[in-house]
């Protein structure tokens, strides 16, 4: 038992970083530090991530290294390479290269939403908040469901951090109109709560996990990290 203890804790503080680290909404923070949040936020946060990034994948088929990348991009200078050599870069660490190549990306191609999220991703990565907010801005402009509204949330983060809390709970509140899950509720309401708008917080949240509750099994099984994201917000109200 103090085994588990003891690697109960060390996933808590890992994740605990990895929150800081991508700068993920505020609520996972005491989320986290709830009973079973780890896995809250495991499916939530970072299995969406892994997904993104082609992980599973990679289990069975190799990733190819950075230097293959290169060598690839050094042969054949394609838009494709050059992509797959900015993301490559951005997964192993390189987010000051990474980010130049995605903007030599988007000086051709400046509505390619991969390379607008990527170059994000780095900006933010680099405290350049200016930067980030203005290809998240362009990138929601362009399509703001893109990869199941994760940019739109990062944007919302964003203009939080850098104190443009009007436009913050504005997208926050117009993600919930667009989309009827509860994550996007459960963003909103973290936002509301710092603000001392419990009732209103207390109102989205319960509006939210009763749509949940009477979604076909596949969107609850979908949602369900979300939604118990939602009840623990709930429970401190």
């Amino acid at each position: 038992m103090h085994v588990l203890f003891l690697l109960q804790t060390a996933v808590s503080l890992w994740m605990l970083v990895d929150i800081m680290r991508r700068r993920a909404d505020r609520m996972w923070f005491f989320i986290v530090l709830m009973p079973f949040g780890e896995v809250a936020y495991f499916f939530a946060v970072v299995l969406p991530d892994l997904r993104r990034k082609g992980f599973f994948e990679g289990l069975f088929q190799r990733a190819p290294t950075v230097a293959e990348l290169r060598r690839a991009y050094a042969e054949t200078p394609s838009h494709e390479n050059r992509l797959r050599l900015a993301q490559g870069l951005h997964d192993a660490g390189a987010v000051e290269e990474a980010g130049g190549l995605f903007e030599e990306v988007l000086a051709q191609h400046p509505e390619d939403r991969d390379a607008l999220y990527g170059f994000a991703q780095c900006a933010i990565a680099v405290g350049e908040d200016d930067a980030a907010i203005d290809a998240l801005e362009d990138l929601v402009a362009l399509d703001i469901a893109y990869l199941e509204y994760a940019p739109a949330v990062d944007l919302v983060e964003s203009y939080w951090h850098v104190g443009r809390q009007d436009e913050a709970l504005e997208l926050a509140e117009g993600l919930c109109r667009k989309s009827q899950r509860v994550g996007p509720r459960a963003v909103y309401a973290t936002y509301l709560i710092e603000l001392g708008r419990d009732e209103e917080a207390r109102k989205l949240l319960r509006r939210g996990l009763e749509t949940y509750a009477s979604s076909p099994s596949f969107v609850r099984r979908r949602d369900w990290a979300d939604a118990q994201a939602a009840r623990a917000l709930l429970r401190k109200l």
